[in-house]
């Protein structure tokens, strides 16, 4: 019998045995093991307390230092989290190198909900013993679910490389790789877990992500469907699952997802998430009775989760707006950059499902075009920048649009393309417009417009995993943000005429060839057929709209909002409502 499957009495006897023979670690090890599944047996510890009073007596430190740390452990076994912290800090201060403890130290503190302190722990350990193959793993999983995976990748990387390949470990690698925007390997990194332990539920749901990037919609369908058949409940893949199919008639789905609704046994963020998958099924069979109770039920949920208040925009508009007036307007004069680009960023703005992937993708299908999909990294330089582009001093300002434009240059670098222009479809980047004309006058600008109503109740019926789109998951607060939106637009074109240009959704889709023209041509290239035939394009689409773009141009979705007209009374009044002033 292995120490492990040890019943405490019988690891009592072991552990007696091991120190009558002065194998005093070996005991320590038994201790540890059986305390593991007992955390909080008496008679084990007494063994400990006792091997650690010996060592004491005998001034044997190491000794007295394995039998505190196994003490430690047990308290983590046990749920003792703040116990941990505590004692764990006062061992330290006695033995600072030893990564064990700062291990536990940043296990208990991860289990308190701190991940600064998690962080800062595991990377204690990893300074003193770098080849820790488990902390390399732990902290390369906290920091994909930061999304933090250019940082993630090596620590996963040399767990693996330690240990071993394991599932987990590999399915994480794959969503650091997913989250770099390499795909292709994402999806051989869940393959491979899969082959390892083809019950891995996560990994069948984050390769069927992967899947749908690649517009692989059937495989990605079957990869969820497997998930759901391992754990049945796994309300992200059913959610998933809902957002890849179309359901027609009688569906099983339907009835188990019901089943869950009708329940009180889900958390407030899995009902939440099942909302917004079960308004989806609804939908697609035509049944907006039943969907718009569910949608909005969801969507009460996610708002009071993230805890949005629209004055965050009302304010930000306000300040960009006086910025640029202040401070930013006349920039051309005193900000003149003299390395170039190497990729002209061309910027795809709206509100969100305007129709700005299918505006990148008709833009990425031509050959001098590469589609980057959206990217964060524009507003990440621009809002600590807000400060210093305030500045009387116009050298902080130039010094800040310097930062800005070089950060941005440096993230398109890191595209592996030798096409000349690079697409950035963060419909939200409208509101930086100002900022991009001052720090990348080179940069290309696109605006996407569509009927407001069809925006808005769209934005409604999608559940965003972005918290800085909180304004989607309240009827009036989506359409205040859409007034913001057409006051900002009105704005940008008053204080810098033909600086951007404005696409219309509908005419695109009833003109699309005479559109698609103008939109190449205004980019300064030659048209090419296959931006007609953008549906055909193989490339990764990174956003909700994944599933669309690989299909045939369609009229008409712009109507559709009418069959929910009943329900959304509050926003229509709003969307009527004169501009806000900005």
């Amino acid at each position: 019998m292995t120490a492990a499957a040890l019943s405490p009495d019988q690891a009592i006897r072991k552990v007696k045995s091991h120190v009558k023979k002065g194998e005093v670690e070996k005991a320590l090890v038994v201790c540890n093991q059986v305390l593991e599944r007992f955390p909080g047996n008496r008679r084990v510890i007494g063994e400990v307390d006792a091997i650690a009073r010996r060592a004491g007596n005998a001034g044997e430190g190491t000794v007295l230092l394995q039998a505190e740390i196994v003490k430690l452990a047990a308290r983590y076994h046990a749920g003792d989290f703040a116990e941990v912290v505590r004692i764990g800090a006062a061992l330290l201060r006695a033995a600072p190198a030893a990564a064990l403890i700062h291990n536990l130290v940043g296990a208990a503190h991860q289990a308190l909900g701190d991940v600064g302190a998690t962080e800062a722990a595991w990377k204690n350990a990893l300074q003193f013993q770098p080849d820790y193959a488990e902390v390399h793993r732990s902290l390369g999983e906290l920091l994909v679910r930061q999304d933090r995976h250019a940082e993630a990748l090596p620590h996963l990387e040399r767990a693996l490389a330690l240990r071993g390949e394991e599932a987990e470990a590999l399915t994480f690698r794959g969503d650091a790789l997913s989250g770099l925007g390499r795909d292709g390997e994402a999806l051989a990194a869940y393959d491979r877990a899969l082959e390892l332990k083809p019950d891995h539920a996560i990994a069948w749901n984050a390769r069927a992500l992967c899947l749908e990037r690649f517009g692989r919609i059937d495989e990605a369908a079957a990869s969820l469907r497997k998930a759901l058949a391992i754990i049945p409940d796994y309300i992200a893949a059913r959610l998933n699952l809902g957002r890849v199919q179309t359901f027609t008639g009688a569906d099983p789905d339907i009835a188990r997802m019901e089943a869950w609704w009708a329940g009180d046994e889900l958390s407030p963020y899995d009902r939440m998430i099942l909302g917004f998958a079960l308004g989806k099924a609804y939908d697609d069979l035509g049944e907006t009775e039943r969907a718009f109770p569910v949608f909005l039920a969801a969507n009460r949920l996610r708002k009071a989760a993230i805890g949005y208040d629209i004055t965050v925009h009302e304010e930000l508009v306000a300040t960009i707006a006086a910025l640029h007036r202040e401070r930013l307007a006349d920039a051309a004069e005193w900000f003149n950059p003299e390395e170039r680009l190497a990729h002209r960023p061309v910027f795809v703005t709206g509100m969100p499902r305007s129709g700005t992937s299918l505006a990148e993708q008709i833009l990425a299908s031509h050959s001098a075009v590469f589609g980057a999909g959206e990217l964060s990294v524009l507003e990440k330089a621009v809002r600590p920048a807000l400060p210093l582009l305030a500045s009387p001093d116009v050298e902080v300002r130039r010094q800040a649009l310097t930062a800005i434009r070089a950060g941005y240059m440096g993230f398109l670098a890191g595209f592996e393309t030798d096409r000349p222009l690079v697409t950035d479809k963060m419909p939200v980047n409208f509101l930086w417009a100002g900022v991009i004309r001052a720090a990348l006058p080179e940069a290309i600008i696109i605006h996407m417009s569509r009927r407001p109503e069809a925006v808005c109740l769209s934005n409604f019926k999608h559940n965003f995993s972005d918290d800085g789109l909180g304004f989607c998951f309240d009827l009036a607060d989506v359409a205040r943000f859409h007034r913001l939106h057409d006051a900002l637009l009105g704005f940008w074109h008053a204080e810098m005429p033909g600086a951007i240009y404005e696409l219309d959704y509908e005419a695109l889709t009833e003109n699309q060839e005479a559109e698609t023209r103008a939109l190449i041509a205004h980019c300064g290239l030659a048209y090419e057929p296959a931006c007609l035939d953008f549906y055909a394009t193989e490339r990764v689409v990174r956003t909700a709209s994944a599933r669309q773009v690989r299909q045939k141009m369609y009229r008409g979705s712009s109507e559709a909002w009418r069959a929910y007209q009943a329900h959304l009374s509050p926003m229509l009044e709003i969307l009527q409502r004169p501009l806000p002033v900005v």
